[in-house]
């Protein structure tokens, strides 16, 4: 067994606490919020709306970038101070970023093959 995995044992085993419960709860908000915020994003490319997705893009990025630390959330929580469940959701949300990311980076280059062809006239 990794450490991970006796490290979520051991948190799906002890209750969270109040305020832990409240710091997962906004890091998922957090998460699912970038992805929201992803998705339309990954929309707009797939409509060749450029422009769409240079504004869903910094949306994004000031969303990525927000202070968390002000709100008194920590985005870096460790595994094992989050339940497994919470954990788990967390790795899926990641995983989807990635996936949306890599879709739109394919969707967004044959625009930038364009651009250089133009530019090397």
């Amino acid at each position: 067994m990794s450490n991970a995995q006796a490290a979520n044992r051991k948190t799906a085993a002890m209750p969270l606490s109040a305020g832990q419960f409240e710091i997962e709860s906004q890091v998922l908000v957090r998460y699912r919020a970038a992805e929201s915020s992803a998705r339309q994003m990954l929309r707009a490319a797939q409509q060749a709306d450029w422009d769409r997705v240079s504004d869903c893009e910094a949306r994004f990025r000031r969303l990525s970038q927000q202070p968390a630390a002000a709100a008194g959330i920590d985005d870096r929580l460790p595994a094992d101070r989050m339940s497994a469940a919470a954990h788990r959701e967390r790795l899926r949300a990641i995983r989807r970023l990635i996936l949306i990311d890599a879709e739109v980076r394919r969707l967004c280059d044959p625009q930038a093959a364009k651009l250089d062809a133009m530019l090397s006239i």
